[in-house]
């Protein structure tokens, strides 16, 4: 009991009743919002079904979320930060995740250069880790389909991060001509990677940012300036990093200036610089160069998507068969990139 007290006195006291409020309609709200956004990027069209596989993509992406944020709130608390409970953003137009993520509130600064370098790298981690588990079930949860030659609407495929390529080529021996139509717990586990290396990015106030400046003191602005130009020569094939680098630019590139003097810093630790290498390979295998591909068919489809069956019940070549003559599926969620 003694110690149960002691996690509650450490984490947690000093919350209202009314900052527990807050948060906790925040979570619903947000809870709710993921859910239905799995429901539309279900793989039935069985209400119940429909229902139940976004209920595991909300599970899921909540999930991750949570551990990202509290692995920087429980680091915060041990090094006597003053933080608030993670605030999480539903997106009530349920479009994309169903969410913009979540933040916490740091209402003081950490100590030390060391307590900087573990809050920062501990959320990450903690969403990098979760994320593999639930990619991996959501990948076993997915299905092989032809890619239609006709389709209504816009066929969208996503791209692949190397940890999340090697996932699904690992699982499934994929033919020519075919592609993964992944489960709503799949795509949890993309986005899962996909926040992890854009928090990763080391830029002024993100995760990597908080990292690199860690470790590199003010030359933290010199790598943020290069990768930029990265992104913007990404952004020749993909433009949707365009908007990335107007956000970025927003934010500021250079980290701010902490309350102790960083020309004579406390040195990080061995085991600190191999944390930092292990969160620099987190980004190289979770960053996704060209996220989405938007195709719109030359000749559309006569068929609505609303009058297409597609029998659930087939098993495994069936089903594929079936589904070569009947090309016309909707919303091709796919993990792999075809830019």
């Amino acid at each position: 009991m003694d110690t149960w007290k002691k996690i509650w006195n450490l984490y947690f006291s000093g919350i209202s009743a009314k900052q527990w409020r807050i948060h906790l309609l925040l979570f619903v709200a947000t809870f709710i919002t993921t859910t239905i956004t799995g429901m539309e990027m279900a793989l039935t069209q069985k209400p119940m079904g429909a229902f139940l596989q976004g209920l595991g993509y909300s599970f899921s992406i909540m999930m991750i979320l949570t551990a990202h944020e509290m692995g920087h709130y429980m680091m915060s608390r041990k090094y006597g930060v003053d933080v608030s409970l993670p605030y999480f953003i539903p997106v009530p137009f349920f479009q994309g995740f169903g969410t913009l993520g979540a933040f916490i509130k740091m209402r003081s600064l950490p100590p030390g250069r060391r307590e900087l370098f573990d809050i920062a790298f501990w959320g990450p981690a903690m969403s990098f880790w979760l994320s593999i588990p639930v990619s991996i079930i959501g990948i076993l949860l997915s299905e092989v389909h032809p890619i239609p030659d006709q389709y209504p609407g816009a066929l969208i495929t996503y791209g692949d991060s190397l940890i999340f390529y090697l996932f699904t080529h690992w699982i499934f021996d994929i033919p020519s001509g075919y592609d993964i139509f992944i489960h709503p717990v799949a795509f949890a586990g993309w986005a899962g990677f996909f926040v992890t290396a854009v928090n990763l990015f080391p830029i002024s106030q993100l995760d990597g940012g908080h990292i690199a400046y860690s470790v590199l003191g003010h030359r933290q602005k010199e790598l943020a300036t290069f990768f930029i130009i990265v992104l913007l020569l990404l952004s020749l094939e993909y433009t949707g990093w365009l908007f990335w680098i107007v956000v970025l630019f927003i934010m500021g590139l250079k980290h701010p200036p902490m309350e102790y003097h960083w020309y004579n810093p406390q040195p990080l630790d061995n085991k600190r610089f191999r944390m930092a290498i292990m969160s620099l390979f987190i980004f190289v295998i979770t960053f996704i160069p060209f996220p989405m591909d938007i195709n719109y068919p030359e000749n559309p489809s006569p068929v609505a998507p609303e009058t297409e069956i597609i029998p659930e019940n087939l098993p495994g070549q069936e089903f594929i068969r079936y589904n070569e003559r009947n090309p016309t599926l909707r919303d091709v969620k796919s993990a792999k990139n075809r830019l």
